[in-house]
């Protein structure tokens, strides 16, 4: 291939990962997703103009996963948009210019034989629904392990408490009636929060029972194979939930009730990736070396993870100073990586 005349596109790479490391950094982990799983083509001088000595303008393509393509197809002119303004920021190069970002599927990622998928419903090992893929993203948060908290109306206040506290454990609860906006349909809402939820908690008070939706949300749950989490308050699990395993709730605080579930939880196979994940985001975000500190403790307690989570781990030192000057963190944090990837 002939060495290019123009600047800008041999800088484009290390734009991207710079900005990947931006995104990662403020939360935003879906621009980072695209990024870091696509594939990258430049077309140079798509247009030109005579002014001010010539001026030059180049497409940057990104070919992302079909599935990832999936989830953002409503919002893809949105995101090209957003990523096209942050690279042409960055583009000191006089003369020389991002025309577009074109975000499209790689035909490599497409599965040719998808006429043929069966229609029947998927096994319980496979419990993961698409993500953001059906306006379900503002009921959780972002990378984080989602947590369908089922419950009476008379402690609702109480399972937003426990929402609240879980969320240091990179968990995401959903309590009915408190994320969904005045203006939305509850039913649908909730519909949908079981339908894309990885994990369901029953809070058995005495009168759980007597509820016209909560059983039919853990029939859900069961439907769809994913883990259930009975909690007993005056209720002990009955019906098709009795096999489930069962937590005594009565006198705890919702820091302790939280810390329990999100324990449980972490040891099952199906699920710690999802939670390692989320504490990953969390210490991303951590604003002290003290939150650094115990956010770490809690991922120090993963038995195993992914090897792209563990490499993602790895680079937290480089994406936060407060966790890179940690003293817990730098003590500890190759110990850590080295028994996950031995694992």
């Amino acid at each position: 291939m002939s060495e290019s005349r123009f600047e800008l596109p041999g800088k484009i790479d290390q734009y991207l990962a710079v900005l990947h490391r931006y995104y990662k950094k403020n939360g935003k982990q879906l621009l980072a997703r695209i990024l870091s799983e696509s594939r990258l083509s430049i077309e140079e001088e798509t247009h030109s103009d005579n002014w001010n000595g010539g001026q030059y303008y180049h497409t940057i393509n990104l070919h992302i996963p079909a599935d990832l393509y999936t989830e953002i197809l409503d919002r893809r002119p949105e995101i090209s948009k957003l990523i096209d303004e942050d690279l042409s920021r960055m583009s000191t190069i006089p003369d020389e210019h991002i025309h577009s970002v074109i975000i499209d599927i790689d035909e490599n990622t497409v599965d040719q034989n998808w006429k043929n998928e069966s229609q029947v419903g998927r096994g319980a090992t496979d419990f993961g629904a698409p993500e953001n893929s059906d306006g379900s993203d503002h009921l959780w948060r972002d990378g984080y392990l989602r947590l369908f908290i089922s419950h009476k109306s008379s402690v609702k206040e109480n399972c937003r408490g426990l929402a609240e506290a879980l969320e240091k454990y990179g968990i995401s609860g959903f309590v009915a009636h408190d994320v969904i906006e005045p203006t939305r349909e509850w039913q649908k809402e909730i519909e949908s929060a079981l339908s894309t939820m990885h994990a369901a908690v029953a809070i058995l008070t005495s009168d759980y029972h007597a509820s016209d939706w909560t059983d039919q949300e853990i029939g859900v749950a069961i439907g769809r194979g994913i883990p259930i989490l009975s909690v007993r308050f005056g209720l002990d699990p009955y019906g098709f939930i009795g096999k489930y395993q069962g937590l005594p709730g009565k006198g705890k605080s919702f820091p302790q009730l939280a810390k329990d579930i999100f324990e449980i939880f972490f040891k099952n196979p199906t699920l710690s990736d999802r939670i390692f994940n989320g504490l990953i985001n969390r210490l991303m975000q951590a604003n002290t070396y003290s939150e650094a500190k115990d956010i770490f403790q809690q991922i120090e307690k993963a038995q195993t993870a992914k090897p792209e989570l563990i490499d993602l781990l790895e680079s937290t030192p480089a994406q936060n100073d407060q966790v890179r000057d940690c003293f817990y963190v730098q003590e500890r944090l190759s110990a850590l990586i080295s028994r996950l990837r031995g694992s």
